[in-house]
């Protein structure tokens, strides 16, 4: 089940987000370090055009941020 970015609590989104950048991605991009700043910016940007999105699963009772597609096509 996807969950509306926006009804999340702004606290626990930035907390993703900064898991997803850090845990998920590390910080570097094309052999340019980008700072957490930016790349929260950018996440969030692609959350926002829905390039990714908040996923929760009851059954792991755990949310975390996926590509959409990806998640789709794991599900099937």
């Amino acid at each position: 089940m996807f969950i509306p970015w926006e009804k999340l609590p702004e606290d626990t989104l930035h907390n993703m987000i900064d898991s997803y950048c850090t845990q998920m991605h590390g910080l570097c991009s094309d052999d340019d370090f980008d700072s957490l700043a930016s790349r929260h910016q950018q996440v969030m940007q692609a959350i926002k055009n829905a390039k990714l999105v908040i996923r929760w699963s009851e059954a792991e009772e755990s949310a975390w941020i996926v590509d959409p597609v990806t998640s789709l096509n794991m599900d099937g």
